[in-house]
């Protein structure tokens, strides 16, 4: 939403001044002040699975040892072998497509 103008903060508070009629009026109707009533947030199911796939995410450490100590085997024994024309044609078809953005 979008205001600007006299108009629009008019029509914002006329907004907003119903909203907290509505909200004394169900306060009173419950018997609850506005201090006594409480917030509460009820995700989907999607919602739920998501937040713990996110939290298993997190909990993964930010380096793979056991990648880290394999690679280090190769480089110690000489057997970890570069491509360079393999590098360099991904670095310039990097560059590339980066300037296309």
């Amino acid at each position: 939403m979008i205001i600007s103008g006299s108009s629009g903060i008019n029509n914002a508070n006329k907004v907003y001044g119903v909203e907290q009629s509505k909200s004394a009026k169900g306060a009173r109707e419950t018997g609850k002040s506005a201090s006594q009533r409480s917030d509460a947030v009820v995700l989907s199911t999607e919602a739920q699975d998501l937040q713990q796939k996110i939290s298993a995410i997190k909990a993964l450490p930010d380096v793979r040892t056991d990648r880290v100590n394999e690679l280090s085997l190769k480089i110690e024994s000489g057997q970890y072998q570069v491509d360079a024309s393999k590098i360099a044609d991904q670095m310039i078809g990097r560059a590339l497509a980066d300037k296309l953005k």
